[in-house]
């Protein structure tokens, strides 16, 4: 299966832990500085202007708890499959409940 194909499918099962830093704001400015440090931050597929089965690009925002003091990427399909394979992001799939095991 192709990558894209396999994010747009799989979109509301797939997370993300990416490097991040911090947002500064000064009055209705928000920016990142290069000399705060990374984090790794949780983060999920975001179709606002981007979406996935155009195999263009893919926008990244954090979960919910971390939206205020992250902001969101947004990655060419090819720089986030090689971000990837290159362990610089991890990608993780939800499992689906199996049920109870007896």
């Amino acid at each position: 299966m192709e990558f894209c194909e396999y994010l747009n499918q799989n979109k509301n099962d797939l997370m993300f832990l990416v490097p991040m830093r911090p947002l500064r704001k000064i009055l209705f400015i928000s920016y990142t500085s290069s000399m705060d440090p990374e984090f790794v931050i949780p983060c999920k597929i975001k179709e606002n202007f981007y979406k996935v089965k155009e195999n263009y690009k893919v926008e990244l925002v954090p979960i919910e708890e971390y939206r205020e003091t992250f902001g969101k990427k947004t990655f060419y399909v090819s720089d986030l499959k090689n971000l990837i394979k290159n362990n610089i992001i991890k990608m993780y799939r939800k499992v689906k409940h199996l049920g109870d095991c007896k």
